[in-house]
């Protein structure tokens, strides 16, 4: 009877073993920071350069929108990098990504109240990111993945 009241012991979640968070920590751990872009000249993967450059991607988004992306990541080269998250996102994400990227280039907005216009490329942009983040996390998440087995795997 004095079961019944016993707590179960709760499975703990080791956080260290999960592919998402040893790859946040290899995404710190690489610090391209403002140089990213010649990550293109590192030894690193065509898998890891498209992870690190999505990982950014989703982490700003989210935090400002595309316009805060493009503004903290002015000095990237993101025409090296779009050519290469091509190949990994569907033609929808990446061409919403692509109408940002054009949209910011043409630095046709003059307050940040203008990204709230609903017309505005930016805001629309977001907007479709948002909407559309489960599918971005998912290929984000299966690039992860793929990384982390391949740095556990002994070569």
């Amino acid at each position: 009877m004095f079961g019944l009241f016993k707590k179960k012991k709760k499975e703990a979640i080791i956080f260290e073993d999960c592919n998402w968070n040893k790859f946040c920590d290899w995404c710190v751990d690489t610090g391209y920071g403002d140089d990213y872009f010649d990550i293109i000249k590192t030894d690193n993967s065509e898998l890891e350069k498209v992870a690190y450059y999505l990982f950014w991607v989703q982490s700003e988004v989210n935090n400002g929108g595309y316009q805060q992306f493009f503004s903290n990541k002015e000095d990237w080269k993101h025409d090296k990098a779009n050519s290469l998250i091509k190949k990994y996102l569907p033609d929808d994400l990446f061409n919403n990504h692509l109408r940002a990227y054009n949209d910011f280039k043409k630095d046709n907005f003059e307050t940040a109240e203008m990204v709230g216009d609903k017309g505005h490329e930016l805001y629309i942009a977001d907007n479709f990111f948002y909407d559309n983040e489960k599918r971005f996390m998912e290929i984000l998440e299966d690039i992860a993945d793929k990384i982390i087995d391949s740095k556990s795997t002994p070569q």
